[in-house]
């Protein structure tokens, strides 16, 4: 496996009063994915977009805002050890 492979990742903090980490090969289906994601936060309170991230409010998950990022990186970035 090539360890150099790009990947996409969506960071959900405090959504749903948890926090999820979600992982893609393509940009295409990370990409899909943050936008079916900001136009749910967009219902909800307190909606602030920028770039690759966005923040927003809604008291039926918790008493704190959600926070949602699209960033890139490499596979190796994933693992705290190397292959051998």
């Amino acid at each position: 496996m090539n360890m150099e492979m790009k990947i996409y990742t969506i960071t959900l903090t405090n959504y749903h009063g948890e926090t999820y980490v979600e992982h893609y090969f393509q940009m295409k289906h990370a990409l899909t994915r943050f936008l079916e994601l900001r136009d749910e936060g967009q219902a909800c309170e307190e909606f602030e977009f920028s770039q690759n991230s966005f923040m927003f409010f809604d008291p039926n998950y918790n008493e704190f805002s959600t926070y949602i990022d699209l960033t890139d990186g490499i596979l190796k970035d994933l693992f705290l050890d190397e292959m051998e």
